[in-house]
């Protein structure tokens, strides 16, 4: 997947590449540009807030976020784009619709899941169970040929941005439209976050591939004495005896666009990311 962030404002742009510009200006709009795979399973995330939405990092609707957008609508949910949102336990799917229900009274042109209670698809819009925040994550299923989405919205202004991360798994966003290092984005003194010389007892990543995933952990003071990272996101390197820094390889930069999983050791924290602009 390859990500860009684009801005209607043009100091804005330059300030972004250069990441010196601290912007203060309210209601900044932006697009992020996803480049979608034929029939193929994506990890997407937003880090743009609602147009006009007036508040920081509110819920949004799945058409709040993704909208028709290039994407592959069908009456039939087996035929249409799909989105799978983790729960923790499982997943809950949905679909974008075509015209194909109004008919029979129901929606159109909008992401939609089954209800059993209902003769017609149910609207996402109207379940906040559907609603994803900025810094959440999930699956998006690309059917037909390949094509490109733009997500848009405000450029988020907030100090600082903060999402709970469930114990064991949860899918996370890179908050913000800048591309950030797993160091930047998942600092080492976050309260409640588990760092540890084995890659089986420490808080991990998981960053889909199209194919599989890369994996990277975090490390304590464990490997320092073996002259190997301190307290830094880490993979395993075959040529090396320690790990390697993720930092030190792109393949594990996070972009504006792409989502992740986070496998969390201990109980749920809070996770803070401070605004890099």
């Amino acid at each position: 997947m390859k990500t860009f962030v684009t801005c209607l404002v043009s100091f804005w742009l330059a300030g972004l590449a250069g990441a010196q510009t601290s912007v203060t200006s309210p209601n900044i709009i932006g697009f992020v540009k996803v480049d979608l795979p034929a029939d193929q399973m994506q990890i997407i995330a937003t880090p743009l807030n609602p147009a006009n939405s007036g508040t920081n990092n509110p819920l949004m609707t799945l058409d709040q976020i993704l909208g028709t957008n290039n994407l592959t609508a069908s009456y039939d949910s087996f035929s249409a784009d799909n989105v799978y949102l983790w729960t923790g336990a499982g997943y809950q799917s949905a679909w974008l619709t075509d015209d194909g229900w109004g008919g029979d009274g129901g929606p159109v042109w909008k992401w939609v899941y089954f209800d059993p209670g209902s003769p017609v698809p149910a609207l996402c819009a109207t379940n906040n169970a559907f609603d994803v925040k900025v810094g959440e994550a999930m699956w998006l299923l690309h059917r037909t040929t390949t094509t490109t989405i733009y997500l848009t919205g405000e450029i988020p202004q907030a100090a600082v941005t903060t999402t709970t991360l469930d114990a064991g798994l949860t899918m996370i966003g890179n908050p913000y439209p800048v591309v950030q290092s797993l160091d930047q984005l998942i600092g080492t003194n976050i309260t409640g976050i588990t760092a540890s010389y084995d890659s089986f007892s420490a808080d991990n990543v998981y960053l889909w591939t199209g194919a599989g995933y890369r994996s990277a952990w975090l490390t304590d003071d464990g490997w320092g004495g073996d002259g190997g990272p301190v307290w830094k996101w880490v993979y395993f390197d075959p040529a090396s005896l320690v790990p390697a820094l993720c930092a030190t390889n792109s393949l594990f930069t996070v972009t504006p666009g792409q989502g992740l999983w986070y496998n969390a050791r201990g109980g749920a924290f809070s996770w803070p990311v401070t605004r890099p602009y």
